[in-house]
């Protein structure tokens, strides 16, 4: 979204409201916002009475009774499908035009930068007549995707007749090897149509809630500029000082001083559990390179990665301490006061009082925490929340009324409105200050920065075979089947993975087709191998016709568990056993819905 508009902005759910269709590509708030403190009350409600249209490899929560149609795609076509989405409405002469040259750069050969070679437009791209030569025609797409052309045709014709469409999209679509083209290929269908910027409409990515009134706790400034994306910091306890901004995405620094030396995780489980590949992570933490490396964890149970802490501190669970949170719904907002009369059953002392500490041993605490405890910070937060929102109660009122309501009816946000009201007066944060469908930052990185063979940073948004896709074919001689790692109700992530209750209400079981289970022998319930080159899970297999032939899903989150981490056999349901560590290409993110495996009975 930066390299396109320059920033993320999204509408908010209520304007389904106002909308004439609504397509979702990977959406999931009935799993992954569950409950009415997060997406599933306002995609239920903002959808009543809507024309749905649910893309996903799986019929989800989210889906079930909602949808008007679900089109199951292969993990990692979405780009695909968008493409061919846009050569029918270009096709069909329903591109705004005059819209696109107002509003953007490089649809066609008008709006295209001087820097940019003949026929590198987007428009030229999608007509066959760019690098490729290839027409990007529905019957070209259906091979790649799994969906008939038929009904990509269908669906076109949808977005074309539809006056407000809202399109969208999940944060799924996204964790895939070239993920970020299938965020700006989404996002282009809008665009195209010159349905953006109006009650009704979205920019095509996560539509967003009603603001909080609550801040957060200030956090200083960082003296050292450097940084690293998250995805790869396994990577930079073995190679950090070779890491470089062309080859690693290194920002703020040209290189750096040392390989990671030190790690404070802090309520997270991403040491082993949340990461990819988490044999070959384990592999890391184990070696020599990290014998320097020390780790300190800060947690409340004992996850698969607090057993890798060099000290492990316990921390207070959110039943042991007071704080506020809120959450910013569609039409009101909710505050709500945490306290507690509970005494914590060991010497835990929480985050605060932790880093005040160490502050205090460094001579720092005056500095950093201003004299003020945490009891003392939360009420000057809240004083201060108060200051700017006259609606918010005084805290003792906020206590004893347990939560607070702010309605707020009328809140509404339609992504870009603004812009596309006036775009000269509200120019985007892009280099051009226009929407870029071609970005000369993306061409110039895709020269100058260095990638795996594969892998590649284009200009356009795009789809691109990628490694372990359906289109590899090589390695789907040995591993035939695709694997996604979907989100699950009965935790966040691998919070709560371990209460038996949660795992009861939903089975951790991997999914797979009937006619894929058939040709294996494998009946529902069965315990079975999901294997790779990178390891194996042993799990029960989940037998249904709401997972598309060919791909998989195992929902991600549930820890890992191996008596001998050498022998890459896990038995608790890990995903991250079969992902890969392949940053993706602008990123350098997560890319963990891009496997390949073979299923068999155990």
């Amino acid at each position: 979204m930066y390299y396109t508009y320059g920033t993320i902005t999204s509408s908010t759910y209520t304007e389904m409201l106002h909308s004439d269709l609504v397509v979702a590509f990977g959406f999931n708030p009935a799993e992954t916002r569950m409950s009415g403190g997060g997406g599933t009350y306002d995609w239920s409600t903002c959808t009543q009475g809507k024309k749905v249209i649910m893309i996903d490899p799986r019929y989800s929560d989210s889906a079930l009774g909602k949808e008007d149609k679900w089109l199951a795609i292969r993990p990692g076509t979405d780009a695909a499908l968008c493409e061919a989405l846009a050569y029918e409405i270009i096709r069909q002469g329903k591109a705004d035009k005059a819209f696109l040259d107002k509003y953007c750069i490089g649809y066609d050969s008008d709006t295209l930068p001087a820097s940019a070679k003949p026929n590198s437009d987007y428009k030229s791209h999608i007509l066959g007549l760019g690098e490729d030569g290839i027409a990007k025609t529905p019957e070209w797409a259906a091979k790649i995707t799994g969906i008939a052309s038929n009904e990509i045709v269908a669906l076109a014709q949808d977005l074309m007749n539809a006056s407000t469409p809202f399109i969208c999209q999940g944060l799924g679509p996204q964790r895939h090897a070239i993920g970020e083209q299938t965020v700006r290929s989404i996002v282009i269908l809008p665009l195209l149509l010159g349905k953006i910027g109006i009650s009704g409409t979205n920019s095509g990515i996560w539509p967003s809630h009603g603001r909080s009134s609550i801040s957060l706790s200030p956090k200083g400034d960082n003296p050292y500029s450097g940084s690293i994306s998250f995805f790869t910091w396994s990577d930079a306890i073995v190679r950090g000082v070779d890491f470089t901004p062309e080859k690693d995405g290194l920002k703020g620094v040209e290189k750096l001083d040392s390989n990671i030396r030190f790690i404070w995780n802090y309520a997270g489980n991403a040491l082993i559990n949340q990461h990819s590949d988490s044999f070959g992570t384990h592999e890391i933490l184990a070696s020599r390179e990290a014998d320097e490396l020390f780790i300190l964890v800060h947690d409340v149970f004992m996850t698969p990665s607090a057993k890798y802490a060099d000290i492990l501190l316990p921390d207070l669970t959110d039943l042991e301490h007071t704080d506020i949170s809120a959450f910013g719904g569609t039409n009101q907002e909710t505050v709500i006061p945490m306290t507690t009369s509970v005494n914590s059953p060991v010497d835990a002392k929480g985050c605060f009082e932790v880093t005040y500490e160490i502050a205090k041993r460094l001579g720092l605490e005056g500095a950093v925490f201003e004299g003020k405890n945490y009891d003392q910070w939360l009420d000057e937060l809240y004083k201060r929340d108060q200051a700017n929102n006259a609606k918010l109660p005084d805290y003792k009122d906020l206590v004893e009324g347990g939560l607070y309501k702010i309605p707020n009816p009328d809140f509404k946000n339609v992504a870009f409105s603004s812009f596309f009201a006036d775009p000269e007066a509200n120019k985007l944060s892009t280099p051009s200050g226009k929407v870029e469908i071609y970005s000369e930052t993306l061409a110039a990185m895709s020269t100058h920065w260095e990638l795996p063979e594969g892998d590649l940073i284009p200009a356009i948004p795009m789809y691109h075979k990628t490694w372990e896709s359906y289109e590899d074919t090589e390695t789907r001689e040995q591993f035939p089947l695709q694997l996604i790692g979907h989100h699950t109700k009965s935790r966040t992530h691998s919070s709560f993975h371990n209460i038996k209750w949660l795992t009861e209400a939903v089975e951790d079981a991997v999914w797979i087709n009937p006619k894929d289970a058939a040709e294996r022998g494998i009946t529902d319930g069965a315990k079975v191998e999901i294997s790779n080159d990178r390891g194996s899970v042993i799990i029960a297999a989940k037998v249904t016709p709401l997972i598309m032939p060919g791909v998989t899903s195992l929902a991600q989150g549930a820890w890992l568990n191996s008596d001998n981490l050498s022998t890459k056999v896990d038995t608790g349901g890990n995903v991250n056993a079969l992902t890969k560590y392949h940053p993706t290409p602008i990123g350098k993110c997560n890319p963990q819905h891009t496997n390949l495996v073979e299923i068999r009975l155990a």
